[in-house]
């Protein structure tokens, strides 16, 4: 049977407490503090945090979702970890939501949510559902839950074969969704298109850049029985102009920039600059599969499943986006 992707729009508007030794030579990045805590999630209806965005209407506000399992409902989080709205999000199902992405186009905000996570590399097809991004008071007590509808879903496959996938981010200077495969070695970042014109079938995801240089497990980190884990990536998010991408792993985040005429494919060959994070020792951030770069501070906030989920966020010295 001939597969669909349905179109619900007649044009698709998506319109450091610890070192961390890098070797290699990487880009000028802006610098970053070290992680600090600022707040706990507590609230029972997010037991595992898997996206986590910056709001670029409040200031301040992000937005979360849960893994598979759980139901499609977006929240609004304060940077302590207070819960401030919910919204059903219809014909949206949750089979395995894995990352969120915040965006413009026009005058317009939106989130993207990724239902993209395949551990066994089964699905033959992933999901991709575009919202408009709601409003929430930060000054208000937690508001009653309402339901949001979605402006577009782009049903898609990977060009070579069924992936993993939990990063995922937006580029809306060049217009295109970023994937970035979980469980393959080297990690594969894929691309699709973000505006999207009236058609059947489903999309295809093609691979644009392996990434080479994420640091492999240490010998350290082999020791436990996770380590070998440790560094796949779990979630990424793009500086405004598209030329910047944080990638978080099972250990800790990394930045990669690149200048605007060079590809993804280049900049994966240089070493990244590490955000060391918490070692997962610690008991903090223990499965971490939640980052953003906030639009209006470039704040990197990053979050974890289970309760209680820290937030812990990583502020910028130094900060310039280049001409």
């Amino acid at each position: 049977m001939k597969k669909k992707v349905i179109i619900l729009s007649p044009l698709f508007l998506w319109a450091c407490w610890f070192t961390c030794p890098v070797t290699g030579t990487a880009l000028e990045a802006p610098s970053y503090g070290n992680p600090s805590l600022s707040g706990k999630v507590t609230d029972k209806d997010l037991p595992e945090i898997s996206g986590l965005a910056g709001s670029y209407k409040t200031k301040g506000l992000l937005w979360m979702i849960n893994d598979s399992g759980n139901a499609n409902v977006l929240f609004g989080v304060s940077s302590t970890g207070q819960v401030l709205g919910e919204f059903s999000i219809k014909n949206a199902p949750n089979v395995d939501w894995e990352d969120l992405s915040s965006f413009t186009l026009g005058r317009e905000s939106y989130l993207l949510i990724a239902d993209v996570g395949d551990n066994m590399a089964m699905r033959s097809s992933c999901c991709l559902y575009m919202v408009r991004e709601p409003e929430i008071n930060l000054s208000e007590n937690k508001q009653n839950p309402e339901s949001l509808g979605v402006c577009a879903k782009m049903t898609f496959s990977y060009e070579d074969g069924s992936r993993d996938c939990e990063a995922v981010a937006v580029d809306s200077v060049k217009q295109k969704i970023y994937l970035l495969s979980k469980r393959t070695v080297p990690p594969v970042l894929y691309e699709l298109p973000l505006i999207m014109k009236n058609s059947d079938g489903v999309y295809v995801a093609t691979p644009v850049a392996r990434l080479t240089s994420l640091p492999a497990p240490t010998p350290e980190d082999l020791k436990d029985k996770y380590g070998k884990f440790r560094s796949q990536p779990t979630a990424m998010d793009l500086r405004l102009d598209g030329n910047a991408m944080v990638i978080l792993t099972y250990k800790n985040a990394y930045w990669y920039e690149k200048e605007s005429v060079e590809t993804w494919d280049t900049a994966f060959s240089r070493q990244p600059r590490c955000l060391a994070l918490p070692h997962p020792n610690t008991g903090e951030l223990v499965i971490r599969e939640a980052l953003c770069l906030c639009p209006q501070t470039q704040n990197i906030y990053v979050s974890s499943e289970r309760l209680p989920a820290p937030i812990y966020v990583l502020c910028p010295i130094l900060y310039g986006i280049k001409p």
